[in-house]
């Protein structure tokens, strides 16, 4: 019982890693209507680059950044090549991992690459991360001196029927941790085809769509009571 009632009090400071609070900034929706869209700060003037990890079966949302002349860096092994056709975007058929390999690139080279080979600027920059669950390796291995300059992240967790395990909550502990020094969360949504699971009464998404914003963007913001 004792263990079973810390899990339930780890559980419940992870679940504040999700919770949403209001800025001033409305949101708007990018990308598909279900899976592959996601709600933004109504900051786009400001963003120039996109880098997302994992395309999947639609990249609309890079599309419609496009018509925004904010250019993506997509990667993802799984496919040959993106599902809708980019203009001025480019693709690496590589996943984003944390290390090296024939079919991997660890993240912190890539952002490195894209640096000094194609004039990034970071700060004018979204990170989005769907990577079927690779995000719990991207997200410790990323340098916190790339991840503080992001202007906002757009990332799918996975997996968190898994979040009675002692392992997962000691790794989500850490990542929230890491990511809420930096960026406050703006929007959740469970994935549209993710199913609930019961974790000590609570029901919990297989996956989650959430939006953080930095905290350098923020003068006020009050909490989300109510999230749909």
């Amino acid at each position: 019982n004792a263990f079973r009632n810390q899990n339930i009090k780890d559980i419940d400071k992870i679940i504040e890693f999700f919770h949403p609070v209001k800025t001033k900034y409305k949101l708007i929706r990018v990308g598909e209507t279900n899976d592959g869209g996601y709600l933004l700060p109504d900051i786009l003037n400001q963003i120039k680059f996109c880098l997302s990890a994992g395309v999947g079966n639609t990249c609309l949302f890079e599309k419609q950044l496009e018509e925004k002349n904010i250019i993506s860096y997509l990667n993802d092994y799984s496919i040959p090549k993106p599902p809708n056709e980019l203009k001025i975007s480019f693709f690496e058929k590589k996943f984003i991992n944390s290390y090296n390999s024939e079919k991997t690139l660890n993240v912190n080279s890539w952002i490195n690459r894209l640096i000094k080979d194609n004039n990034l600027e970071i700060y004018n920059s979204i990170l989005k991360i769907d990577t079927e669950g690779a995000e719990y390796e991207i997200l410790p291995s990323l340098d916190e001196n790339f991840l503080k300059e992001f202007k906002i992240l757009v990332i799918e967790f996975h997996n968190l029927e898994f979040l009675g395990n002692e392992i997962i909550l000691q790794l989500m502990s850490s990542i929230k941790k890491k990511i809420l020094k930096y960026f406050l969360p703006i929007h959740i949504h469970a994935n549209n085809s993710s199913k609930l699971h019961n974790i000590y009464n609570l029901k919990v998404p297989s996956a989650i769509e959430v939006t953080y914003l930095n905290k350098k963007l923020i003068d006020t913001y009050s909490p989300i009571n109510e999230i749909p």
